[in-house]
């Protein structure tokens, strides 16, 4: 009788159990998430999945109950579609994800199980994409100084070709070095001649190298085989001349080469097998009255565009393509907010988007030691207006954070978006231009993302902030890539010449 008791007893119990400490899930939840919650660095092409407990009605899981939005509080929505297979949703964006931006991915209440249950409450998580920023490489090493501004895109071998001021011959010495977007780099090309830093162009079947001494303006041509050939004449033969890390450039029929003298005007020639589009003499672009910096230029295929600072205007010119005739010169661009106590000529950057030019420069200056600066852009049509697709011409500010250290820009365009680099030093903590040992990382290389609307995409991003003082330029945008060099352990001289310890490559993919 015990047994039969305590069998029924035993029974009993199970049920008992089951009915009240072992009830099945019923409600889906998330067990997973890809990206997962604060991911960084995230690749711009991904895909958003969420995995869930229970097998899921597909009906449920579509673009109302799965979203995408830009930010981390409601914002701009993103499209896409949405699919579910076995226990896993997916969104797929319609575009790319835009770099340096935080994201957010919700899964709403309106999704349910097979059986018709819901989640007890909306699902969020965020993540971030990256810069598509590659690995830096070294491309040249000293103990002497050495610089580089700038590179071309040779197509034909698909390599880039950087120009170099110092190399083992010398700190002075003018010199090349070939290389792909991933540092595979050839030994260093001498060009047996000492100066300032080169700049670069390629003109479909030989690169381009232009620098100062002083004597004036020197150049080079290097082919495929890396044969050198200096050119029978100087471009400029006028003592104290300057150029610019953007003041070559080259097409099929001609390369054009722009400089200053020590009176501060510019000028333009160029450079052709081509007797047609064979330039005699220096073409004056800013007048005999303006005082010019540094000068870069563009082209839309048509025409050439060249801007300067002057120390209290950022200015341009358009000549014509193969004898630069004067379309509009010596116009107005921008306006710029030092006084005349302590104007000073920085470097301006050009980039055409196949409708506008993009000018950059560095602006806001007071007579500090260390002026203040940001980063201004404007555009310019091809005639010289100021236009802009906002409606509003005025000068509009690039760097989003207000360092007040922002310099040296640069700039290159992709097909859809410009890239916009600076050398920005908002880690000197005593904001004295050198960089003691307390004061770590000092003058860094950032960047930021712009549209052809004039709307910054993402946001702004650290390129290299190795320890010490680095300066870097981007250089153009090509197979799939914009290509960088970045000059680190820099110092400058009393005449304001940068020279670095070691000049690296980089490659953002956008």
């Amino acid at each position: 009788m015990r047994t039969i008791f305590n069998a029924h007893f035993f029974v009993f119990t199970m049920l008992l159990a089951a009915g009240c400490g072992f009830t099945p899930e019923t409600n889906p939840s998330i067990s997973a998430t890809s990206p997962s919650n604060g991911a960084t660095n995230i690749a711009t092409n991904t895909t958003i999945t969420a995995i869930f407990n229970l097998a899921m009605n597909s009906t449920t899981i579509n673009t109302s109950t799965f979203t995408l939005m830009e930010g981390t509080t409601p914002g701009n929505p993103i499209t896409g579609t949405v699919t579910y297979t076995t226990g896993t949703a997916t969104f797929t964006p319609s575009a790319p994800l835009v770099h340096n931006t935080t994201y957010t991915a919700t899964i709403t209440t309106g999704v349910q199980n097979v059986n018709g249950d819901a989640m007890t409450g909306n699902y969020s998580w965020v993540f971030t994409t990256g810069s598509g920023a590659g690995a830096k490489f070294s491309i040249f090493t000293s103990t002497g100084g050495a610089f580089s501004a700038g590179a071309a895109f040779d197509k034909t071998r698909n390599k880039y070709l950087a120009g170099i001021r110092g190399d083992a011959a010398g700190p002075n010495n003018i010199a090349a070095r070939r290389m792909d977007g991933f540092g595979n780099i050839s030994s260093s090309i001498s060009l047996n001649s000492t100066g300032g830093t080169p700049a670069v162009a390629f003109d479909g079947t030989k690169s381009l190298v232009v620098w100062s001494d002083a004597n004036g303006i020197k150049g080079a041509k290097i082919d495929s085989a890396n044969a050198v050939t200096l050119l029978p004449d100087p471009i400029s033969s006028a003592a104290g001349t300057t150029i610019g890390t953007q003041s070559v450039l080259c097409n099929s029929l001609e390369c054009a080469v722009a400089w200053k003298d020590n009176n501060g005007t510019g000028y333009t020639n160029s450079i052709s097998s081509y007797s047609a589009c064979q330039l005699a003499g220096a073409h004056t672009i800013t007048g005999t009255s303006t005082s010019a910096g540094d000068i870069s230029i563009a082209s839309d295929g048509n025409t050439y565009f060249a801007a300067w600072d002057t120390g209290m205007e950022i200015r341009g010119s358009i000549v014509t393509k193969c004898g630069m005739q004067d379309i509009n010169n010596n116009f107005l661009i921008a306006a710029k907010s030092q006084s005349l106590n302590c104007t000073d000529h920085n470097p301006v950057s050009v980039a055409f988007d196949g409708t506008n030019y993009l000018v950059v420069w560095n602006d806001h200056s007071d007579c500090a030691t260390v002026p203040k600066s940001d980063i201004l852009a404007q555009y310019i049509d091809s005639f010289g207006n100021r236009v802009n697709p906002t409606s509003d011409v005025s000068p509009f500010q690039i760097n989003t954070t207000n360092t007040w250290r922002a310099a040296r820009p640069s700039i290159a365009f992709d097909g859809t978006n410009y890239l916009v680099v600076w050398t920005d030093g908002r880690n000197d903590a005593d904001k004295n231009g050198i960089c003691e040992s307390t004061e770590g990382t000092c003058d860094d290389v950032y960047g930021q993302y712009l549209s052809k609307s004039g709307k910054v995409v993402g946001s702004e991003f650290v390129i290299n902030n190795d320890a010490g003082n680095q300066i870097g330029f981007v250089t153009g945008f090509n197979a799939g890539s914009y290509f960088l060099t970045i000059n680190s352990g820099v110092t400058q001289d009393s005449q304001g010449i940068s020279s670095g310890i070691a000049i690296f490559g980089l490659s953002i993919t956008p």
